[in-house]
């Protein structure tokens, strides 16, 4: 029988958590900053109240609508929740570190009530629960959760869909909903998250279709599915129809390859904001100069090349420098401390997804589970540039690594696996100081 834990017990933890990273991350909520990325979807929002569905939106056609009218709904969230506060979106002139505070409130207040309804209704347990601690007691999501970014929506949104979806794998009506809710999320939150969206419709597909239900039953569940989906994705279509006269939610795609190039000219990027300053911090790599014209090119005619970036982009996706999408220190170490356990986790959860395969101890929900890890890890070779992009994939090893008593180990295994993250932390751990130490070479951004 899979173990659960007390909806209580997931109740006090996940308010303690969610208190401890707000408190941390704002110190009066002063530290939750307007900068780059987060700056684009205040100001994007604040698009969206003027102008609704054909606003004028950062970066529109690559990044969704979608975004920036989430990110308003979590400000209205957050002025409702905090209504002593002079914070107001329709004001003549709005002022935008109170609007980014609003964000902050409404989207930790959404992330508490979603947690705490999901303890008390879904009582998950086994694999969902090792999902549901990845989303909702996983400090390094919590991190994400005050900031207008993509990754913030992410576990704000697709975290508990997929949570959603395997506590209720047995009750197909259910699941099907869910199914087409991480499928439209996952479509209108990140473009990079588009396979994902389809390898999870198929999946879901198969499920019901292989389920001793008649055809009809299946079709049914399957139009449900898509349903749920196409009402989520719809608005984007519609918006690109309309704007570039395109089908496709992401007609746009110059900063795909700006991403591109940006792979082969830097071993890592990350912000440092001071007393909201921004400062842009490029570690750049010796294959600039020649990589960057045509970086697909130089990626296939220089293998040795492009396996060393390919390392230090994944090492990247889980270099955790601070405990913030923004490093917010004066000087910052070659080697975090946080990165003993984000490698730690990385190590454990591969080594308990693959020991379930290998011990035949796996089911659909794994495979749902693990086809989004390897779906939001095989970007990251080539495209990360920055910790961010790894959140994802860190949130699923996280849940992975809780699940280290689901499969025997027999003691020979155990004691290779100890040896092996032996190995692979120095490992992982110096290359990380070799990639810091060839920056940063710092740039402003106001």
């Amino acid at each position: 029988m899979e173990k659960h834990l007390s909806p209580w017990a997931l109740t006090g933890i996940v308010i303690i958590v969610a208190a401890s990273v707000f408190y941390h991350q704002s110190h009066g909520l002063n530290g939750i900053v307007v900068c780059c990325d987060a700056h684009w979807y205040i100001s994007g929002a604040l698009s969206v109240a003027r102008d609704g569905l054909l606003a004028e939106t950062p970066l529109a056609g690559y990044r969704s609508f979608f975004n920036n009218a989430f990110a308003l709904a979590l400000i209205f969230v957050g002025e409702a929740v905090s209504w002593w506060r002079d914070s107001h979106v329709f004001s003549a002139e709005p002022n935008l570190d109170s609007l980014v505070q609003s964000y902050a409130i409404g989207a930790t207040t959404l992330h508490v009530i979603s947690g705490l309804a999901i303890a008390f209704l879904l009582r998950p347990s086994g694999i969902a629960l090792a999902t549901y601690l990845a989303f909702y007691i996983n400090p390094f999501a919590w991190a994400y959760v005050p900031f207008t970014l993509q990754e913030g929506q992410i576990i704000l949104l697709l975290g508990p869909a997929i949570m959603v979806g395997l506590a209720c794998w047995k009750k197909p009506l259910l699941r099907s909903g869910a199914i087409g809710g991480i499928v439209g999320l996952a479509v209108v939150l990140k473009p990079s998250l588009v396979p994902l969206a389809a390898f999870v419709a198929l999946l879901g597909s198969a499920v019901t279709l292989r389920e001793r239900h008649r055809l009809s039953d299946a079709m049914l569940l399957i139009a449900a599915s898509i349903a749920g989906a196409t009402i989520i994705v719809a608005p984007e279509i519609i918006r690109s129809l309309l704007m570039f006269q395109s089908p496709w939610p992401y007609p746009r795609t110059g900063v795909l390859s700006s991403q591109l190039m940006w792979g082969v000219e830097l071993w890592k990027y990350d912000t440092q904001v001071i007393d909201h300053i921004g400062i842009g911090r490029r570690y750049t790599t010796p294959f600039a100069e020649v990589g960057m014209l045509n970086p697909g090119e130089f990626l296939l005619a220089n293998p040795g090349a492009a396996f060393v970036l390919m390392i230090s982009h994944v090492l990247t996706a889980f270099d955790v420098s601070d405990f913030a999408p923004y490093i917010t220190q004066s000087t910052v170490a070659v080697v975090s401390p946080f990165n003993w356990f984000t490698y730690g986790i990385v190590f454990a959860g591969l080594a308990v997804a693959a020991k379930r395969y290998i011990h035949g101890t796996f089911d659909a929900r794994d495979v749902l589970l693990d086809g989004i890890l390897l779906l939001s890890l095989a970007p990251l070779p080539i495209l990360a540039t920055e910790t961010r992009f790894g959140l994802l994939a860190l949130c699923i090893l996280f849940a992975r690594a809780t699940m280290w008593k689901s499969v025997p180990w027999r003691s020979s295994e155990a004691i290779l696996v100890a040896i092996g993250l032996a190995m692979f932390l120095p490992v992982a751990l110096l290359a990380t100081a070799l990639i810091n130490a060839t920056g940063p070479t710092p740039f402003s951004l106001n």
